[in-house]
């Protein structure tokens, strides 16, 4: 059967429902991807998430006056357009069977979990400490993964947790000047809030990996990503960003960023961290976020005035060889599921 722009057909019949949550055909070519291929989405992610947290500094810093409700609500409105617009051209457009509904709903309210942290996380810090703090999702992921009996702790991975969030930990004593207006407490406000985000981020990527055993990555990222924007209507209209929407398209300069964010920091973004989870362990797609905080701090250390203090690039070597640590435990395990898939 070809699967192409037409969609789906839905029925009341419980056997033409059951068609609707089946795999798409295209998916089970992809499945039998080498993981180079999944590791090199999720690399390209992290890479235009660090862009994203630069330019969504600068909006709200300079631009916005650090009004995070509308600059979030303008990229996601933008970005669900365009995810259900993708998924449309490429799968079709169908519901989700009855069963699995309250997890794309739980998808979508995780989804605006971590994107109001994330943009609360670095109007209260920085671009450098919400990147580096992206670093302790490796931990949870692994923790919440053996939790659920889908992973097995070893020495290695017990190593690389250590290092990752004694790293994490220096980033958060190395308090930066810009962060947080200069107030101690917003920046330990900041830090919490990021902790959150990075729990809910792990939630994502696990809940995600289930539902896309039975749904194309479009459908799914344009499902939970709706449901998120709607989420982020709500949240506007109760602290009243909705009325100052218009204001974000009030010069080039915003339209450029909110595009970006929207285009890059949204939609290719979660396919890409989709694609990634769906032919990878969940711990090792959340180690690629290892490569945000190296690109933060190169762009900034160019492109602004951002500076960053030794403590903090210590704190960040640190995690990053944790993360590296991680990442070689999952090297021979990886290599032998492949082997074994072959």
């Amino acid at each position: 059967m070809q699967h192409g722009a037409q969609p789906l057909e839905l029925s009341t019949d419980p056997e033409k429902q059951q068609l609707v949550g089946r795999p798409a055909s295209h998916a089970s070519h992809a499945s039998h991807a080498r993981p180079a291929v999944g590791l090199a989405a999720a690399l390209l992610a992290a890479l235009l998430m660090a862009g994203y947290l630069l330019l969504g500094e600068y909006f709200m810093s300079n631009l916005d006056n650090g009004d995070p409700g509308t600059f979030l609500l303008g990229r996601q409105l933008i970005a669900s357009l365009l995810m259900t617009l993708l998924s449309a051209a490429r799968d079709g457009w169908a519901m989700p069977r009855r069963a699995d509904r309250p997890r794309i709903h739980l998808l979508g309210l995780l989804n605006f979990v971590n994107a109001v942290g994330f943009v609360w996380g670095f109007k209260l810090t920085s671009a450098f400490t919400t990147s580096v703090m992206q670093l302790s999702i490796p931990v949870f992921t692994l923790f919440a993964s053996v939790a659920l009996r889908e992973e097995s702790l070893s020495f290695g991975k017990l190593c690389g947790v250590l290092l990752v969030v004694t790293g994490c930990g220096f980033v958060s004593v190395a308090r930066p000047a810009e962060g947080g207006g200069g107030h101690i407490t917003s920046f330990g406000t900041g830090l919490v809030v990021l902790v959150l985000q990075c729990f809910s981020f792990v939630g994502i990527m696990l809940l995600q990996k289930r539902v896309l055993e039975h749904y194309p990555v479009s459908l799914v990222v344009a499902w939970s990503y709706t449901l998120c924007t709607l989420w982020s209507l709500l949240y506007s209209a109760v602290d009243g960003s909705l009325t100052r929407l218009p204001e974000q398209f009030s010069s080039p300069s915003k339209v450029a960023i909110v595009v970006y964010s929207a285009v890059f920091g949204a939609v290719a973004y979660f396919e890409l961290v989709a694609f990634a989870t769906k032919h990878l362990p969940a711990t090792l797609v959340a180690i690629s976020v290892a490569f945000e905080p190296l690109a933060v701090s190169i762009a900034g250390l160019f492109f602004s005035a951002a500076r960053t203090s030794l403590l903090e690039l210590g704190g960040y070597v640190t995690a990053a060889v944790g993360t590296t640590v991680l990442a070689l435990s999952y090297h021979q395990r990886l290599g032998q599921t492949h082997c074994e898939s072959d």
